[in-house]
C-alpha cells in the first residue's frame, strides 16, 4: 500500500515543480511525493534523494497537515528569522562613529571615507574578516550614498554679460593675429574626488585639508591652431607669470596677441601689466567668477579626470608630468574639443569664422 494517494491535480502540479521550479528543496520533496504515490517505499526515496526515512515521513506529514492550502505551498518552507546578523550590527555601530570622525586622525592622507579604509578599520576593530559587501550594505542603511560633491563659485557680479560682449571688440577678421587663453590649475597631495559617500538628502561636504605640497600648471591655447605651451612651479606670483608672458612672446613671435586671462593678483600686477606692453601683448580681462568662458578651465576638467581624480596617494611631480604628457598628446582639434571650442554655442565662435 502506497504511504500517500494523490489527487490527479495535485500529481500533475507536483510534476510541474519538478521541471520547472527554482528551489531545489521543494523540487526534492515533490519528487519524494510523486515516487511514494507510485508504490515506492520511504526507504527506497530516502535512498534516492539522500535522505533518511524519517525525512521522508516528515515531508508526508506536513503535506497532510495543510490540506487547505494549494499544493505549492504546502512544499514551502514556513517563514523563519534565521539566525540573528551580529556582525552586521556590530559593524554598522563602528561605521557610524567612524564617519563623524576626520580620515586623517586615523594617518589617512584623504579628506574622506572610502570602503576599502573603512573595511580595514572595522576589522581591526571588531578582529574579524568583514567583506566590502557588508560595509556597503552598512552605509545604505546608514542612509549614505555615493555622490558627487558640489564646488560653488564665488559671487558673479550683475554686470558679467556686459563685460563678455566687450571682450570682442576688434577681433573679427584682424590680420595676423593669434587669439590665446591662460590659466592655471593646481595639482596636490589630495586628489581631486569625483564622489563620496554621504547622507541621503544632504549636500557632501569635501573637508579642505592644509600644509600639502602642491605645483602650479600654467597653460595657454590658441584658439584658431590649438596649439598648446604650459609652464610648471611650485608658486605663482607676479614673477612666475611674467616668465609665461616671455614664454608666450617667444613662441609667437612676429604675431599680433590678444589674451583673455582672469583677474589674479599675479595677472593684474603692475610689473605685469607693464611687461605685457612691452612686449605687445594685449590683455583683456575675462569677468569674475565665469570660469566657464575660459576654455583652458574646461580642458583642466578632462587633465583632472583621465589624469588625477581619485588617486589615493598620488605624487605631485609625477602627476604634473602624466598632466603635461596627457594635454601635450592630444591631437589639436581634439584639444579644442575637448576645450568647448568646437561647440556651436561657443561664446567668441563668430570672431573664429
Amino acid at each position: 500500500m502506497a504511504l500517500i494517494q494523490l489527487a490527479p491535480r495535485a500529481r500533475q502540479t507536483l510534476r510541474r515543480i519538478v521541471r520547472s521550479n527554482a528551489d531545489a528543496r521543494e523540487v526534492r520533496r515533490a519528487q519524494a511525493l510523486l515516487w511514494l504515490d507510485q508504490h515506492e517505499s520511504a526507504a527506497q526515496v530516502a535512498k534516492r534523494i539522500g535522505r533518511t526515512r524519517q525525512a521522508i515521513y516528515r515531508i508526508v506529514a506536513r503535506y497532510q497537515a495543510r490540506q487547505g492550502m494549494s499544493v505549492a505551498e504546502r512544499l514551502r518552507d514556513q517563514p523563519r528569522r534565521g539566525r540573528p546578523g551580529v556582525k552586521r550590527q556590530r559593524t554598522l555601530t563602528v561605521i557610524q562613529a567612524l564617519l563623524t570622525q576626520s580620515p586623517a586622525r586615523y594617518r589617512y592622507r584623504t579628506p574622506v571615507w572610502t570602503v576599502p579604509m573603512l573595511r580595514h578599520q572595522v576589522q581591526r576593530r571588531l578582529k574579524c574578516t568583514v567583506s566590502a559587501r557588508t560595509v556597503r550594505r552598512a552605509l545604505h542603511q546608514l542612509r549614505q550614498r555615493f555622490k558627487r560633491p558640489r564646488h560653488v563659485l564665488a559671487q558673479r557680479p550683475a554686470t558679467w554679460r556686459q563685460s563678455k560682449g566687450g571682450l570682442k571688440t576688434g577681433l573679427k577678421r584682424r590680420p595676423r593675429t593669434v587669439i590665446l587663453f591662460l590659466d592655471s590649475t593646481i595639482f596636490s597631495e589630495v586628489p581631486p574626488l569625483r564622489a563620496m559617500w554621504a547622507p541621503i538628502g544632504q549636500q557632501a561636504q569635501v573637508p579642505i585639508l592644509g600644509s600639502h605640497d602642491r605645483r602650479f600648471l600654467t597653460g595657454v591655447l590658441n584658439l584658431k591652431t590649438g596649439e598648446y605651451i604650459d609652464y610648471s612651479s611650485t608658486k605663482f606670483h607676479q614673477e612666475q607669470f611674467q616668465a609665461v608672458l616671455r614664454q608666450i612672446r617667444s613662441h609667437w613671435r612676429g604675431w599680433r596677441i590678444v589674451l583673455f586671462l582672469d583677474r589674479n593678483t599675479a595677472h593684474k600686477a603692475h610689473r605685469s601689466r607693464r611687461l605685457a606692453r612691452d612686449l605687445a601683448i594685449q590683455l583683456r580681462w575675462l569677468p569674475t567668477a565665469c570660469s566657464e568662458l575660459n576654455v583652458l578651465d574646461q580642458l583642466w576638467g578632462h587633465v583632472k579626470d583621465e589624469v588625477a581624480a581619485n588617486e589615493p596617494l598620488p605624487n605631485v611631480d609625477a602627476t604634473v608630468r602624466r598632466a603635461r604628457g596627457y594635454v601635450h598628446s592630444l591631437p589639436r582639434q581634439e584639444r579644442l574639443r575637448k576645450a568647448g571650442v568646437l561647440s556651436p554655442d561657443f561664446w567668441l565662435t563668430d570672431v573664429l569664422k
